[in-house]
C-alpha cells in the first residue's frame, strides 16, 4: 500500500495511462492471456483477482483490465480496492465475491454466477452467496466521499473511471483502448502528462557503505527473555 505522501496527482494518472496502454503488451504477458489458449488459470494476485478467475469460469484479456482497475483505486487512495478475509463460516474467496458485490449493488446474474468450475463452492442455486447472507452495500462514490474525504466531483469521476472496468461479466468490461480516453487520466492544467525524469540519490554510495556497516556489525544483545 502507498503511504500517505504518494505520487501527486500526475504521476499517478501518468502511470495510469501507461499501464493502460503496454501493462498486458508484453511479451510473456501476452503469451499467458492468450484468450483461445490460456497457459494457467492461475494468473492474478488475490487482491486483483476478477470473479471469473475466482469462480473457476473461462476469462480472457478482461481479466487484466479488473486488475488495473483494482490498482488504479490502490494507487489514488493508498488501500486495496478488495480485500478479503476469511471468517468463521466463509472463506477468503467468498468474501472477495460479497465485497465486490457490496461494491457492485447486486450479485451477479444466475448465468454467471453457476458458470464456473468453483461455483457450486459459493453460491447457491438460486445465485445467492452460501454462507454470506447480509450484504452492506457502499457504493465506490460513497466509499470514496465517506472513507478517503473525497469531494464529490472527484470522487464521481474516479467512479465513473473506474466502473466501466468492474463488471461481473468479462463481456461487459471496458477495454483498456476505452478507458485512456476519460477524462481521469486526461492531463488538467498545470499537470503533465510524462513520467517523471529518473534521478540518482547523491547519497547512494554512502548507503550502500552504510549497508556494509550494519552487515558486519555483531549482533545485537540478547532479550532480556532470551538471558
Amino acid at each position: 500500500m502507498l503511504p500517505n505522501n504518494g505520487p501527486s496527482d500526475s504521476v499517478k494518472k501518468a502511470t495510469s495511462k501507461e499501464f493502460l496502454k503496454h501493462g498486458a503488451r508484453s511479451p510473456a504477458h501476452s503469451e499467458l492471456l492468450k484468450a483461445n489458449n490460456p497457459v494457467t488459470d492461475d494468473i492474478q494476485t488475490r487482491q486483483y483477482r476478477s470473479p471469473e478467475v475466482i469462480i473457476g469460469a473461462k476469462w480472457d484479456e478482461t481479466a487484466d483490465v479488473w486488475s488495473a482497475a483494482c490498482m488504479f483505486f490502490e494507487l489514488a487512495t493508498g488501500d486495496y480496492l478488495f480485500d478479503p478475509k476469511k471468517g468463521e463460516d466463509w472463506n477468503r474467496e467468498e468474501d472477495h465475491l460479497a465485497l465486490v458485490a457490496e461494491l457492485l449493488g447486486d450479485l451477479p446474474t444466475k448465468e454467471f454466477a453457476l458458470s464456473g468450475r468453483y461455483s457450486k463452492d459459493f453460491f447457491t442455486n438460486a445465485a445467492k452467496l452460501k454462507h454470506i447472507k447480509k450484504l452492506k452495500m457502499w457504493p465506490l462514490e460513497g466509499v470514496l466521499q465517506e472513507k478517503y474525504r473525497w469531494e464529490e466531483a472527484e470522487a464521481l469521476e474516479m467512479a465513473d473511471f473506474l466502473l466501466p472496468m468492474l463488471t461481473w461479466q468479462p463481456s461487459q468490461r471496458q477495454a483498456a483502448s476505452e478507458a485512456l480516453k476519460h477524462a481521469w487520466v486526461q492531463p488538467r492544467n498545470g499537470e503533465t502528462d510524462t513520467w517523471p525524469a529518473p534521478q540518482r540519490c547523491d547519497g547512494f554510495e554512502k548507503t550502500e557503505q552504510v549497508s556494509e556497516s550494519i552487515t558486519e556489525a555483531p549482533a545485537s544483545p540478547a532479550s532480556p527473555e532470551e538471558v
